[in-house]
């Protein structure tokens, strides 16, 4: 397959780089909606504003979800790099 892509003048490595930048992309997209959503469910009530307490809520709903993300995305590197070594 890298050979019919150097044959038609496209770069393998640049194609798996833009392929990944796109992947990340979605997952931030992703990540963006579903914390709007659970974070708003959790911290909002209908009004015209957002109060100060709902503010503070979604500040600390946003801080718990990335730092469940950023031990969860741990775990999984730890797991990949264990079975990689063995």
């Amino acid at each position: 397959m890298a050979d019919s892509l150097s044959a038609a003048g496209v770069d393998p490595a640049e194609l798996m780089a833009q392929v990944r930048a796109e992947v990340q992309e979605a997952h931030m997209q992703a990540l963006v909606q579903t914390l709007s959503e659970k974070c708003f469910a959790k911290c909002v009530r209908p009004s015209t504003s957002l109060t100060a307490g709902e503010q503070a809520c979604i500040s600390k709903c946003t801080d718990r979800y990335f730092e469940a993300m950023t031990v969860i995305y741990q775990a999984i590197a730890r797991k990949a790099e264990h079975a990689a070594n063995s």
